[in-house]
């Protein structure tokens, strides 16, 4: 409720505005630095990162966006909700990392802005060298047995929790171990068919 309408504020040819809800706190600089790289090469502006890092100019601020970029958006149903009655698209996306999610991230947004070729320029050396340490790290410890637990943790941290612990999965299998999957939760054939639809 304290976000202004839609445009409200907006001053002349201001960069093309987005949101990101439910990324985690990047506390790597390198990391911060890409994300950096990849919006600013197609001439976009972050709002805010929510709901973790906000301030009250930025809650203000949410609805004066094109676009949402959510990962997993049965987390936050409600904000999603308020965005959508309000005019602001929401794009789903998967946890950018690793080198095939961070690039479908930036897909995304680029398919989104119509910028996806300005992006994929400007990311283009660090995919490259990510890809090479990705291929080595393969080659060196590739077939180790990873066993990754889903559910086993409650806490606030959306990176973690997104598509019930399954966030994370992909960088796993891209990095070439070989994952079983253990599922702490209730018996109940409810809950079973619930996971059977998220593997799926």
């Amino acid at each position: 409720s304290l976000a202004a309408p839609k445009g409200a504020g907006a001053k002349g040819a201001a960069p093309k505005r987005l949101n990101l809800i439910g990324l985690p706190r990047f506390h790597n600089d390198d990391i911060r630095r890409e994300l950096e790289k990849g919006l600013a090469a197609a001439w976009l502006t972050v709002n805010g990162r929510y709901p973790f890092d906000p301030a009250l100019k930025d809650w203000q601020a949410i609805g004066n966006a094109e676009a949402s970029f959510v990962l997993d958006r049965s987390l936050f149903p409600r904000l999603i909700a308020r965005l959508e009655a309000m005019g602001v698209d929401c794009v789903e996306i998967p946890l950018p990392v690793g080198v095939g999610p961070a690039a479908e991230f930036f897909a995304r947004v680029g398919r989104r802005f119509a910028s996806g070729a300005e992006i994929e320029k400007a990311l283009a050396k660090d995919a490259k060298r990510a890809r090479a340490r990705l291929k080595a790290f393969r080659s060196r410890f590739g077939g180790l047995r990873a066993a990754v637990g889903l559910r086993m943790v409650n806490n606030y941290m959306a990176d973690q929790l997104a598509y019930d612990g399954l966030g994370d999965l992909p960088l796993f299998l891209e990095a070439g171990f070989a994952v079983s999957l253990f599922i702490q939760g209730p018996p109940e054939e409810k809950a079973r068919e619930h996971f059977r639809k998220r593997l799926e």
